[in-house]
């Protein structure tokens, strides 16, 4: 299993030391899959990236069988990383960086009534929890991590879930982008910028081209400062030129 940051990565696990030809009773699926998530392989490359698939689809089935016995508490599934081991996608994806010291900033709550606490909360079921999004091959869930978290958090305190910027957090908080990232550094920025962009304001999409690049925020907040220079100028220009006219 991988662990990206405390997040588990359930649908792309693969079975150990266990070799066997393509199952025919795969085939349809095989091509369904390569048709979703728009795969293409040479000859070669394509019965190794097949036999990754069928040991992660056995898992899968395997899990979800126990699931259904009561063993587990969840299902799993395919999606576009079938086809890789659990150590290409820990290489690809993951970029949690744990720093050996930083300043201690805890609190310590006495008393209360531990019994009345919870065995478990599910807060999908509570509403605190946005649909889960991928992270490509970017070495991003730090920021995926920090901006989920907060996301809950705004949830809980006003009642609305809003999608948060992850691609925010890797263009403004790391200079190594898609390298990796501290998720407390995440936080440390957006206490200090009083705030994050939202998924919607600053599309992963129309910022791909730019990505990691230069802080979208930061460069605003220059032009801004640089047009209200020009402003001001211009204004106290006015002001001169009327004021010295009226004195002639």
């Amino acid at each position: 299993m991988i662990w990206c940051g405390g997040v588990l990565l359930l649908p792309i696990l693969a079975l150990a030391n266990f070799t066997q030809g393509p199952s025919l009773l795969l085939d349809s699926e095989w091509e369904s899959w390569k048709t979703v998530y728009e795969k293409q392989y040479n000859s070669r490359e394509e019965g190794s990236r097949r036999s990754i698939w069928e040991k992660n689809m056995r898992l899968i089935d395997a899990h979800n069988q126990e699931y259904k016995q009561g063993i587990h508490s969840y299902e799993l599934g395919m999606n576009s990383l079938g086809d890789m081991t659990s150590e290409e996608v820990a290489m690809k994806m993951t970029g949690l960086r744990v720093p050996r010291f930083r300043k201690s900033n805890n609190t310590v709550l006495l008393g209360g009534d531990l019994e009345k606490l919870p065995c478990s909360i599910d807060y999908r079921k509570k509403g605190y929890v946005t649909p889960v999004r991928h992270q490509g091959s970017c070495g991003s869930c730090w920021a995926f991590s920090a901006a989920g978290a907060l996301e809950g958090l705004m949830k809980k305190m006003t009642g609305k879930l809003v999608p948060l910027s992850p691609q925010n957090l890797v263009d403004c908080v790391s200079q190594s982008g898609c390298k990796g990232g501290f998720m407390t550094d995440a936080f440390e920025y957006i206490s200090t910028n009083k705030g994050i962009d939202s998924e919607k304001s600053n599309k992963i999409i129309l910022s791909f081209f730019f990505s990691n690049l230069f802080c979208f925020w930061n460069v605003f907040l220059c032009f801004w400062n640089i047009f209200l220079c020009f402003w001001i100028f211009f204004l106290l220009l006015d002001f001169f030129f009327a004021f010295g006219l009226k004195t002639l």
